[in-house]
C-alpha cells in the first residue's frame, strides 16, 4: 500500500530531441562564458598526474576514514539508497532525512580526492574533467561499501541507479548481511538535468566544476528515472520515498511505502 500524489505521469521521461535542444543551448552557453584559451583545453586537454602515487594505499586511507563516519549497529544495520540523476537533490534530501551516523558512499566524493592527485586543464574547475576519474572511484565506491557491509556499519548508498542491476547486487549483498533497505529517490524532467549539468559546471561553486555533458546527463535521466521508479518495488527495499525536485525552488514528495518513518515532520520548500 503506497501514498501516491499522482500529479504527472511518472516515471518522467523526455524526448531525445527536447535533450539535445537543451544540451546545445548549454553548450553555447559554454563557449560563450569561457575563454578562448579556455574552451579549447576543455575540450582537447585531459588531467596530468602531479607526480606518481601509491593508489593502493591511497584507496586505503580512503576506505579507514570512511569507517570512521559510520556507527555500528550489529543486530539492525540500516543502507539508505539515494537514486536519481545527477543535480536532482539527493545530497540535499540526505542532509534533511539521514539523522544517523553512517558510512558515506559516493563516487562523486572520491573523484574530489582522486583529482588531487591531478594538474586539471582548467584550474577553475578542477572536476572539469571528472569522467577521467570515473573508474578510480567505482573501485573506491566498491571496497568502502564492502568493508561497511562487513563491520554492520549503517550505510547511504548515493549512486544514480542508471545500471540497476549492478545496485541491486550490492543491495542484495546488504539485505543478506541483515541490513533494512530504505530508497530515497528523486525524479528530474530530464530535460532540466541537461541544463542543470551545465549551471552545475560553471555557477556552482561547492560542485566544483564538475563537469557531465548535457546531453549524457540528460539522456541518463530518463534511462534513471525508469530504473528507480521499477526500484520502489523490488523486493528487497524495505521502504522507499519518492520525491520530484525539477523545480529548482523545492522538492516534492511523489509516493512513498507504508511505514516510511524518515523525519515524517521533513516539509519542503527549501
Amino acid at each position: 500500500m503506497a501514498y501516491r500524489v499522482k500529479i504527472e505521469n511518472y516515471p518522467l521521461q523526455n524526448k531525445a530531441e527536447k535533450i539535445d535542444e537543451a544540451a546545445e543551448k548549454g553548450n553555447r552557453k559554454i563557449r560563450n562564458v569561457l575563454s578562448k584559451e579556455q574552451y579549447n583545453k576543455f575540450k582537447n586537454s585531459v588531467p596530468k598526474l602531479k607526480k606518481p602515487y601509491n593508489k593502493k594505499q591511497s584507496h586505503s586511507q580512503i576506505v579507514r576514514h570512511a569507517m570512521t563516519k559510520g556507527s555500528i549497529d550489529k543486530k539492525d544495520p540500516d543502507m539508505y539508497v539515494m537514486g536519481g540523476p545527477a543535480g536532482a537533490g539527493k545530497g540535499y534530501l540526505k542532509k534533511k532525512l539521514i539523522k544517523e551516523k553512517y558510512v558515506n558512499v559516493d563516487p562523486d566524493e572520491y573523484k574530489e580526492t582522486i583529482a588531487t592527485h591531478y594538474k586539471p586543464p582548467l584550474p577553475k574547475y578542477p572536476l572539469s574533467h571528472a569522467a577521467h576519474y570515473h573508474n578510480e572511484s567505482k573501485v573506491i565506491s566498491k571496497k568502502v561499501v564492502n568493508r561497511a557491509i562487513k563491520e554492520k556499519r549503517n550505510i547511504v548508498y548515493d549512486k544514480t541507479m542508471k545500471t540497476l542491476k549492478d545496485t541491486k547486487k550490492v543491495i542484495s549483498k546488504a539485505k543478506r548481511a541483515g541490513y533494512d533497505i530504505h530508497m530515497i529517490s528523486t525524479q528530474k524532467q530530464p530535460v532540466s538535468v541537461a541544463e542543470g549539468s551545465v549551471h552545475r559546471f560553471l555557477e556552482i561553486e561547492s560542485a566544483k566544476g564538475r563537469y557531465v555533458p548535457a546531453d549524457v546527463a540528460g539522456a541518463n535521466a530518463n534511462k534513471i528515472n525508469r530504473n528507480t521508479w521499477k526500484a520502489r518495488k523490488s523486493k528487497i527495499i524495505d521502504q522507499y520515498r519518492i520525491y520530484d525536485s525539477t523545480n529548482h525552488k523545492y522538492v516534492r514528495k511523489v509516493e512513498e511505502s507504508k511505514g516510511f518513518d524518515l523525519n515524517k515532520n521533513f516539509r519542503d520548500p527549501k
